[in-house]
């Protein structure tokens, strides 16, 4: 992926779900897309009370070349309103590295988020995790990379 797509897909991120857009209702799923030149970034996911689950793709000349597939959810008790207000805050802040290969920890009064991920552009896996006060309150799981 070079880094004109990478920048596309960070700015994606912050004006979408971070950004607390409205989202399209396809088949009952919540739809961002934006598109720039001949780049398209969509992200479908399906939350279920606590649960989410979806995917992100880029789209070059509306072939895919990128794709991650992600699920997770809040822990029960959580505040969600409160856990993703901070998820969608660390999104629209740090979304050039979040989510993308590497260690990440950010910390604001009483929240932390940590993202560990493994592999490279091409193939990639990790977690990320969100505590309050050093309770886990937030897990989910993704994988993702090229389609070639």
């Amino acid at each position: 992926m070079n880094d004109n797509i990478l920048k596309f897909l960070s700015n994606a991120r912050k004006n979408t779900y971070a950004a607390d857009k409205e989202p399209q209702i396809v088949n009952n799923g919540k739809t961002y897309s934006i598109k720039e030149n001949n780049l398209e970034y969509r992200d479908t996911y399906f939350d279920q009370d606590r649960f989410v689950q979806g995917q992100e793709l880029i789209f070059k000349s509306e072939k895919p070349i990128w794709s991650m597939s992600y699920r997770g959810a809040a822990e029960k008790g959580a505040d969600t309103k409160k856990v993703f207000g901070f998820l969608q805050k660390i999104l629209r802040e740090h979304s050039e590295k979040v989510r993308l290969p590497g260690n990440h920890k950010y910390q604001e009064g009483n929240w932390k988020y940590k993202d560990n991920c493994v592999g490279d552009l091409e193939e990639f896996s990790g977690e990320e995790k969100i505590y309050q006060n050093g309770k886990l309150v937030h897990w989910m799981k993704y994988f993702g990379g090229e389609i070639k």
